[in-house]
């Protein structure tokens, strides 16, 4: 992978349910989008038991052979200083993840964002040509206004304890936010090149 690549992590709680789910659906997204900016995209937990494998029952939410397959070699690891530090942007499942990964490395301020969050600040301002000078996560920083304070609607609910149907609400409404936030991002990163290759 070159030096240009953008990192970007995913973070839930355990790495088991939602960030490795999400992490399959960005990477899916991605490749499916025109830039041809390369892509290190890896999920964490802020309290993850690590080596654990994926929830069962995350496997029913994978439609193709490689996320089979990414599921299977899953590992969770922790979401510590190290694998914190390194990421371009990092996308959280909750708010208090986000103050955790804070509380861990304040730098990373405007680095984080909730899915929701994220989502909401694209749909509200889909990028434009200026955004091709800005880094990913400046690109979506300077579309957030004051919040208000922490709300349970900025969460994706953790199917963790759940049953079958928690699990596939869980993958619809990641799936749905990424939809709008991957090609955001893909178009920030676009290149001249891309663009000559949507003519």
């Amino acid at each position: 992978m070159t030096s240009d690549a953008l990192r970007v992590l995913l973070v839930c709680e355990g790495n088991v349910c939602r960030s490795p789910w999400a992490e399959i659906v960005f990477r899916r997204l991605w490749e499916e989008s025109p830039t041809h900016r390369p892509l290190v995209v890896s999920s964490a937990g802020t309290r993850a038991v690590r080596g654990q494998r994926a929830h069962p029952l995350l496997f029913d939410l994978v439609t193709d052979v490689r996320g089979h397959r990414d599921l299977e070699r899953h590992r969770a690891r922790r979401a510590d200083r190290a694998v914190v530090t390194d990421q371009d942007l990092i996308l959280v499942m909750e708010q208090r993840h986000r103050t955790e990964i804070l509380d861990l490395v304040p730098a990373a301020l405007h680095r984080v964002f909730t899915l929701v969050e994220a989502a909401q600040l694209v749909r509200d301002a889909p990028a434009s040509p200026t955004d091709r000078s800005r880094a990913p996560h400046e690109a979506l920083a300077i579309r957030r206004r004051p919040r208000e304070r922490h709300r349970e609607a900025d969460d994706i609910a953790d199917p963790v304890n759940g049953s079958e149907d928690d699990f596939q609400e869980m993958g619809r409404h990641a799936e749905d936010l990424l939809g709008s936030v991957v090609p955001f991002i893909a178009a920030v990163c676009g290149t001249d090149d891309d663009e000559e290759d949507g003519r």
